[in-house]
């Protein structure tokens, strides 16, 4: 995939937190919206996110009186109403060669901090997992790509 250079492991979730609140996407994003976000994620969530996608739109066919999957809330941090700002709090390096990123998050007067995992493809630093802590009593902690599973998987 073609993207911009990100120059260091923080400038993906810098720039993906972002547009993430500009887009404040409900569930999964829209085509539209993954299109936006997409420079800033590994190639492996970009499969993910379509495969959710394709499991959500045969859940809604099979079901159409019941909420599908990932149909509203956030998936992309811990708390579900999502944050309204964010920042990065620290960034280390990982024996594997990746890093983690630890990004504090702000929803009204509610506070918590995630980590998000940056890897290289090509010649870019990307997010190539959210690992969620866990905020409020409806979001155990989990990462993204497991929460992404489709029912009955």
């Amino acid at each position: 995939m073609t993207g911009c250079s990100h120059v260091s492991p923080e400038t993906p979730v810098e720039r993906f937190y972002a547009l993430y609140l500009e887009l404040h996407p409900s569930g999964l994003p829209t085509r539209e919206q993954e299109q936006t976000l997409a420079p800033y994620l590994s190639e492996r969530l970009l499969r993910l996110l379509d495969k959710a996608r394709s499991c959500q739109e045969t859940f809604k066919r099979k079901y159409p009186e019941e909420k599908p999957p990932w149909a509203d809330g956030c998936l992309f941090a811990s708390l579900f109403e999502g944050p309204r700002d964010f920042e990065i709090v620290s960034v280390a390096a990982n024996p594997d060669g990746a890093s983690t990123v630890t990004v504090r998050f702000r929803y009204e007067t509610y506070f918590w901090e995630d980590k998000v995992i940056i890897s290289r493809e090509a010649d870019r630093f990307v997010i190539d997992e959210f690992v969620l802590s866990g905020a409020g009593p409806f979001n155990p902690p989990h990462r993204f790509s497991e929460g992404l599973r489709c029912p009955g998987e």
